[in-house]
């Protein structure tokens, strides 16, 4: 139950932070608006090939959760990376990348780390 917790602040301190880098500070939107802009556009972009465990892994724990939080999740073919390999892109820009899957909690703490900078 303490792990759904601490899941459930991570998201909301994740998506705090990616609102308030990106929000226009003179105007106030409504979240599903925020949500929808293409200024704001955030996906994460993963290597997949079949049979994976770790990919299959993210697609099962984190994906759906991510994808309720608002980012955009996009599956590649190998790009010559171990798979499975994301690439965090914020407005654009990619603001992280990082090769394997260690979990839920993990990966969630890492998108984090990569939305402060």
């Amino acid at each position: 139950m303490k792990n759904k917790a601490f899941d459930y602040l991570l998201f909301g301190a994740a998506a705090f932070l990616l609102f308030a880098a990106t929000s226009d500070a003179t105007q106030v939107r409504p979240e599903s608006q925020v949500l929808n802009s293409t200024s704001l556009e955030s996906e994460i972009v993963f290597t997949s090939q079949p049979n994976c465990k770790p990919c299959l892994a993210f697609e099962r724990d984190s994906a759906p959760r991510l994808r309720d939080a608002g980012w955009r999740i996009r599956k590649v073919s190998p790009d010559g990376r171990a798979t499975p390999s994301f690439d965090i892109r914020v407005g654009g820009s990619c603001v992280g990348s990082k090769t394997g899957y260690s979990g839920r909690s993990n990966f969630f703490r890492w998108v984090k780390s990569r939305l402060r900078r």
